[in-house]
C-alpha cells in the first residue's frame, strides 16, 4: 500500500522512481525481513524486521513518505488533484479542432540507459514548437510539452477575469487559446 503511494508521489512529481534493497535474516524456515529505499538521492532505512518482503518494503516507503514536507503533497488537495487531472493534450487538441486549424504533432526523443530512460518532447502547433520539462515516460514528457504550449499560449491570449469562478476562468482561458490559434493560423 504505501509502496503504491510512493510510486505515485514519484510519477506526479516527475522524479526518479524508489529503488527497494532487501535483506533476509534468520533461517530458511523462519526469515526476517529488513528493507531501504533509495529515494530522491536520499537512503531510508526501516529498523524493524518484518516476516514478509513486502510488509519490510511498505515500511520503508512509509518512512519515506513521513519525511516528505509538506505532507499534503501525498494527499493532494482537490486543486491539486484538479491539476494534475487536467489533460492539456487534450484541451490544445480541442482547442485546435475549435480553431480549425491541424492537430498538434508530437516528437518525442528518449536518451539514457534502458533502465533508466528519460524522455522530452516537443510539441508543433501551427508552425512553432514547444518544449515540455523531460520525464521518465513517454507520456508525461507528452502531457509536459502540451503544458508548456498551452501555458505559452494562455500568456499570448493575456490574462481573464481573475476573480471569476474556477470553471468560468478555465472557459475563458480555454476561448483565448482558441482565439491566439485562429489568429496565427490566419497569419501563417
Amino acid at each position: 500500500m504505501e509502496k503504491a503511494k510512493l510510486q505515485t508521489y514519484a510519477q506526479r512529481k516527475g522524479v526518479q522512481y524508489p529503488c527497494y534493497e532487501c535483506r533476509k535474516e534468520g533461517p530458511q524456515h523462519c526469515p526476517r525481513f529488513t528493507a531501504s529505499v533509495i529515494f530522491n538521492g536520499q537512503t531510508f532505512l526501516c529498523p524493524s524486521f518484518f516476516n514478509k518482503q513486502k510488509d519490510a518494503e511498505n515500511a520503508a516507503a512509509q518512512l519515506v513518505l513521513k519525511s516528505i514536507t509538506p505532507p499534503q503533497d501525498i494527499h493532494a488537495n482537490h486543486q491539486d488533484e484538479r491539476d494534475i487531472n487536467l489533460e492539456y493534450k487534450v484541451l490544445l487538441l480541442e482547442a485546435s479542432q475549435k480553431a480549425k486549424i491541424p492537430a498538434p504533432v508530437y516528437v518525442t526523443l528518449g536518451a539514457g540507459p534502458s533502465h533508466l530512460p528519460t524522455f522530452t518532447s516537443s510539441v508543433q502547433v501551427i508552425g512553432v514548437s514547444f518544449t515540455g520539462d523531460p520525464s521518465q515516460t513517454k507520456k508525461q514528457a507528452e502531457r509536459n510539452a502540451a503544458s508548456a504550449a498551452w501555458s505559452s499560449l494562455k500568456r499570448v491570449g493575456g490574462e481573464e477575469d481573475k476573480h471569476g469562478a474556477l470553471e468560468a476562468k478555465e472557459q475563458l482561458e480555454f476561448d483565448a487559446v482558441v482565439d491566439v490559434l485562429k489568429r496565427k493560423f490566419d497569419g501563417v
